[in-house]
């Protein structure tokens, strides 16, 4: 498993103000090389909102779920997604790892879900 991020330039500013660089542009990517999107939150203060609610990124967003891939969200990420089946999300911060959890298990298996899990010590 392979994680990339995307970003509509290739630059994104975080959270804390800080510039990040991303792995590829959307628009420039083969959707098809992959198995699932995961869409963090983020802040108003830095763009976020026009962003994710953008019809470039809604468009992608309607590309995986038109796949049948799983699609995951936390918090603030969950903005631009209409609830249907398939789409994992969480609106608080200690959520975000039930949805991570959640999606490598669709990605894998629950048992390979339930060993990372474990070794993070975050076993009931």
């Amino acid at each position: 498993t392979r994680l990339s991020t995307c970003g509509l330039a290739r630059q994104a500013r975080d959270s804390s103000g800080l510039w990040r660089s991303v792995d590829h542009i959307i628009g420039d990517v083969d959707y098809d090389r992959f198995d699932a999107l995961a869409i963090p939150g983020g802040s108003g203060e830095y763009g976020f909102y026009e962003e994710a609610c953008s019809e470039r990124f809604v468009e992608v967003i309607r590309t995986f779920h038109g796949q049948g891939k799983p699609i995951a969200s936390m918090r603030s990420g969950a903005l631009p997604i209409a609830f249907r089946e398939g789409i994992i999300t969480s609106v608080n911060p200690p959520g975000a790892l039930d949805v991570a959890f959640l999606l490598l298990e669709r990605l894998t298996s629950r048992a390979h879900a339930d060993d990372v899990r474990q070794s993070m010590g975050l076993d009931d």
